[in-house]
């Protein structure tokens, strides 16, 4: 069976050490898988022989219109003892839980684990809302949720 998906009532939710961190209003939500495929060619023929998976990558993005400023200072590793960005070579790892309901109501949710993030701008112009720029990738896709 087949439904509508509502864009609208999509929501991502952060996880960092144990802290939740909500982000709400969201716009241009996408979720992507990527593999990377390699193939064999050879032993005298034209045709592919073999075929194998080296690599699996989770992509998630989304303009976000709210958020909370802790989530923000999450985002950018700040530290708060220090009042700066931390000085570390350790990368935050997040869990990113994103929820989805389709046009007959059901609830639909699952983990991006592992999720790094690059660059984090926000910003707007004079007349406008600020939003932030989220974009993170991540190294699997757990927790599936789906109702009974």
């Amino acid at each position: 069976m087949t439904n509508k998906w509502r864009g609208q009532t999509a929501t991502l939710e952060l996880e960092l050490d144990g802290t939740t961190y909500p982000i709400g209003v969201l716009q241009d939500v996408e979720i992507e898988v990527e593999f990377e495929i390699q193939e064999l060619y050879g032993a005298g023929s034209q045709k592919r022989q073999d075929v194998s998976k080296s690599e699996i990558r989770v992509s998630v993005s989304a303009d976000v219109a709210e958020w909370g400023f802790d989530t923000w200072k999450a985002l950018i590793d700040w530290d708060s003892t220090d009042s700066e960005i931390k000085d570390s070579p350790d990368v935050p790892q997040f869990t990113v839980t994103g929820t989805f309901k389709n046009s007959a109501g059901d609830e639909y949710s699952f983990d991006i684990t592992n999720v790094v993030v690059e660059n984090i701008p926000f910003g707007g112009s004079y007349d406008e809302y600020l939003s932030m720029d989220f974009e993170g990738t991540g190294d699997d896709i757990t927790n599936i949720s789906e109702p009974a």
